[in-house]
C-alpha cells in the first residue's frame, strides 16, 4: 500500500466510552501535520436507545469518515452475534480500503474492536490496539 505524505490513522469507534477515553490522542492526531485522522462509527453509536452517538460526535465537531452498520440484534443470540460481526468486518475491510487507511487504532475488548482489528490485520495495515477492556465476567468480549 503506498504511503502518501500523510499517514491516514482510521480510528474505529463503537461506544462513547472508549471514544472519551481517547479523546485527547484523536485530538493530537487530528493536530499532527503529518497524520489525517479518519474516524468510522459503528455498534452502539447507531442505536438511538444509546444516547445518539453519531450525532453527538458530530455535534462535537468530529468528522465522520464511514459509518458502519451493526444490527441491533446482535445480542438475540450467539449466532446472530457471529453473523453480524462478520458482516461488520467485511463492512470495515471495504471502508479501510476506500479510505485507503495506513493504521486502524481500535480500544479494548467489545466486538465492534474485534471487528476492526481483524479487517484491518487481514488487509495488511497495522493494527493498534490501545487498552485492552475492563473486565465483564460472562461476557463473551472477557474471553
Amino acid at each position: 500500500m503506498p504511503q502518501s505524505s500523510r499517514r491516514r490513522i482510521c480510528f474505529v469507534t463503537g461506544t462513547r466510552a472508549e471514544f472519551g477515553l481517547m479523546h485527547t490522542v484523536l485530538k493530537a492526531i487530528e493536530h499532527h501535520p503529518k497524520l489525517d485522522l479518519q474516524i468510522i462509527a459503528t455498534g452502539m453509536h447507531l442505536d438511538p436507545k444509546h444516547g445518539g452517538g453519531v450525532r453527538s460526535l458530530r455535534e462535537a465537531g468530529w468528522k465522520i469518515d464511514a459509518i458502519v452498520e451493526w444490527p441491533r440484534d446482535s445480542g438475540k443470540s450467539a449466532t446472530v452475534n457471529a453473523i453480524n460481526t462478520a458482516n461488520a468486518t467485511a463492512s470495515l475491510a471495504k471502508s479501510f480500503e476506500k479510505l485507503r487507511s495506513e493504521v486502524v487504532v481500535v480500544v479494548g475488548d467489545r466486538v465492534e474492536a474485534f471487528a476492526a482489528a481483524t479487517a484491518g490485520h487481514l488487509s495488511h495495515r497495522v493494527v493498534a490496539h490501545v487498552h485492552g477492556g475492563d473486565r465483564a465476567l460472562g461476557q463473551v468480549d472477557d474471553a
